[in-house]
């Protein structure tokens, strides 16, 4: 069916009235049936018709043109940039849009503030990440949590967010509601087309009852846009139907153009007064509100027709031609910006093009990517369908570089791993021997392990110092004995033969208490007395060791036997309390993982250990210390078993769980 515009129809009804009453000087009736009457008035319509439909052109190109504004509007609209604020500057302007944002009209500054606000947690954690890693960590065993700052930030975010959601849901139903009472109108004008075609009704009341609809439709309010144009022609049509069987009289009709022009001026001063409306978001919004208006704002007479079309359509041009203009510089900006990232990748590729060597350069050139990272955030936004391949193009460098980066140091951390045991293990001979009075042999030993030390490479700063000073002691502590042996050894030794002889018998003789910590606490008093002693006759020290070495022996293998069923029995207490928690099911988990990597750990400490049996030679102080280190292996033997129990109590727990559900 071929649309019909009513505000033709009211036009063309009106001025057939108007060149009826002219001629014969006297009211018109209804309907003049005279050939002449006929076809001045089928004259009139289409005269009136040519108007309206030029009318209806130029606003069909005006939405048109709204239309390829608004696309244009929806990607360039002016949203500020973010990406240069720190977190806390970014924070500051969500908590200030989220005050003063009333309509979600700003969701888009805040959705590019989040991603600023992501982007810099991002950075901040591969910092964190590349720093844990250049001080010896492993990356899977890297950890951060969440800052306060961080935290703030996503509540007021989910607020912003849920607001924004409520405003949509109240506009949806809105729209839903005007959409409901157009239906209404639509309905009461096809009532009354049928009434007025029935000759029930007289043409003044008929003209009321439609201008009343007519009023009740502009005061809706808008419709979605996917009912707009469908419910708008049913209206146009039913309205159609009612012209058709009404002559509006001259000073009805004068009326009606009279009202009519009223508000198209009103709708024009509007116009006009947005054309220097600061804020061009508004702007166009409000122009688009009212060409809505002025769609329904129904016709004016034929001399005013094209004086009032022509006032409005260029107030909407000048409001657009703003859209325009700030589009255009926007662009210049964008292009601007692009050939500035353009550059930085460009300084970035020739920067990386060439990797360091050593640790210092790796962290100079690290630096300098920090630079280049500022400058890139300070340039702003390109063109949407650039932003991102600009980012992924600078970004793909910068990872490219972090990885190998991070190569680099876990293969520097691998050869300071090699060169930490190495440096150990002379700290372990050194030890061992620290106490020899073999000095002939000793001497030689010692001044081979310091070569050694020399030959070793670097280890992690962090433990560097630690392990030198506990290398140096063990030699400093052998030459000093070495050199107060030969200036006054007979003189003291008989006298450590006694006081060693006695502190053997009291720690044999010792009455264990039933507090261990206390046990613990006087076992390792008798250990000081016995360090403290100083050296015995040659021929009397293996026998007193072995002797001592028994005694106190004694006494830890009847605590641990004691401590190993406590301490699963406390353990089991503590997990089972553990697991009625809310969180229990996590932390279980969670206590399940550190005792595999406890495990993992003792697992791999006893290896390094037994495997390092095999480098102990024949002499009596390679004897002494292989016996030393097999005591060490047992011990961590009887803790992997420990944390293999508990382990098991925690799977039970955790199947246990599982099955009540």
């Amino acid at each position: 069916m071929e649309e019909t515009n009513p505000k033709v129809n009211e036009a063309s009804a009106a001025d057939a009235t108007e060149n009826s009453m002219e001629q014969n000087n006297t009211t018109p009736p209804i309907v003049d049936n005279s050939l002449e009457s006929i076809q001045k008035e089928e004259e009139v319509r289409a005269e009136d018709a040519i108007t309206s439909a030029n009318q209806i052109e130029l606003s069909n190109d005006m939405i048109a043109d709204e239309a390829q504004l608004q696309e244009e509007k929806e990607e360039e609209m002016p949203i500020e940039s973010y990406a240069h604020l720190s977190k806390i500057e970014l924070l500051d302007k969500l908590k200030n849009l989220a005050q003063t944002d009333e309509d979600g009209s700003a969701w888009q500054d805040v959705r590019t503030i989040k991603a600023a606000f992501y982007e810099l947690v991002k950075e901040e954690q591969e910092k964190k990440l590349q720093a844990f890693i250049a001080d010896g960590g492993l990356r899977e065993e890297f950890q951060s949590e969440k800052e306060e700052l961080d935290l703030v930030f996503t509540e007021i975010f989910k607020g912003f967010d849920q607001r924004r959601q409520e405003l949509k849901k109240k506009k949806d139903a809105l729209l839903a509601e005007n959409a409901n009472k157009k239906k209404e109108i639509v309905e009461k004008l096809r009532a009354l087309a049928e009434t007025a075609n029935q000759g029930n009704m007289s043409i003044k009341a008929v003209f009321d009852q439609l201008h009343e609809h007519q009023e009740q439709w502009r005061n809706v309010g808008m419709l979605a846009a996917s009912e707009n144009r469908s419910i708008g022609d049913t209206y146009r049509y039913a309205c159609d139907k009612v012209y058709e069987y009404i002559q509006i009289d001259k000073e009805l009709r004068e009326l009606n153009y009279k009202k009519n022009l009223e508000v198209k001026k009103e709708l024009c001063d509007k116009a006009e007064k947005l054309i220097a409306e600061p804020s061009i978001r508004t702007a166009i919004d409000s122009i688009k509100q009212l060409q809505e208006e002025w769609k329904e704002s129904g016709t004016v007479s034929r001399e005013m027709n094209e004086v009032i079309w022509e006032r409005f359509k260029k107030a909407s041009d000048q409001v657009y031609a703003r859209l325009k203009e700030y589009v255009d510089s926007l662009k210049t900006k964008h292009d601007e910006n692009k050939a500035g990232k353009l550059a930085l990748i460009q300084q970035l590729e020739t920067l990386t093009a060439a990797l360091p060597e050593n640790n210092a350069a790796w962290q100079k050139m690290t630096e300098e990517l920090e630079t280049l990272l500022t400058a890139w955030k300070q340039l702003g936004f390109a063109a949407k369908k650039d932003n991102e391949e600009l980012w992924n193009s600078f970004k793909g460098l910068r990872d490219r570089f972090f990885k190998a980066k991070e190569a680099h140091f876990e293969q520097s951390r691998k050869a300071q791993q090699e060169n930490y045991r190495i440096k150990n293990d002379l700290c372990m001979k050194a030890e061992e021997v620290k106490d020899s009075s073999e000095w002939k042999k000793t001497t030689e030993l010692i001044m081979s392990l310091q070569k050694q030390w020399k030959e070793t490479g670097p280890v992690n700063f962090k433990q560097s110092e630690k392990l030198w000073q506990r290398f140096r002691a063990a030699c400093d502590h052998y030459f000093d004995r070495k050199k107060a042996n030969f200036a006054d050894q007979d003189a003291s030794q008989a006298e450590n033969l006694k006081a060693k002889t006695e502190l053997i018998s009291q720690i044999e003789t010792y009455q264990r208490l039933d507090d261990n910590n206390s046990n613990f606490e006087n076992l390792k008093n008798f250990q000081n007395q016995w360090l403290n002693i100083g050296h015995v006759p040659m021929k009397e020290k293996d026998r007193l060791n072995n002797a001592y070495r028994k005694a106190i022996d004694q006494h830890f293998d009847a605590m641990r036997a004691g401590n190993f069923e406590r301490t699963k029995e406390n353990y089991r207490n503590k997990i089972e309390h553990i697991s009625t928690r809310p969180d229990g099911k996590s932390k279980v988990n969670e206590e399940m993982f550190q005792m595999q990597e406890k495990i993992r750990k003792k697992e791999h400490e006893a290896a390094l250990l037994d495997n390092n049996i095999g480098f102990f030679g024949n002499s009596k102080g390679a004897d002494s210390l292989l016996k030393e280190t097999k005591k060490k292996i047992e011990s961590l033997k009887n803790d992997i078993k420990l944390l293999k129990e508990q382990l098991k109590m925690l799977r039970n727990i955790n199947s246990v769980e599982q099955e009540k559900k």
